[in-house]
């Protein structure tokens, strides 16, 4: 997969199962955002113990994060 857009589970333990999934099977050089991580600490927990480098976009105080797969 080279892109993906996660928006459906919004609990925490939905959210670190979902992106284990999605992550193994992003290629290289794929981008996963994820809406409104504001909501728990799994995109940030999940990011910092995969060694990975997000961006974080606020709008209308909401937060989406984005990275690339390396």
């Amino acid at each position: 997969m080279t892109e993906l857009l996660y928006e459906s589970d919004k609990s925490y333990d939905g959210r670190m199962w979902a992106y284990h999934e999605l992550f193994a099977h992003l290629r290289s050089g794929g981008v996963l955002i994820s809406d409104d991580i504001g909501d728990n600490a799994a995109f940030r927990d999940f990011c910092e113990a995969n060694d990975i480098q997000p961006e974080i976009v606020s709008f209308e105080g909401k937060y989406v994060g984005i990275f690339i797969k390396h």
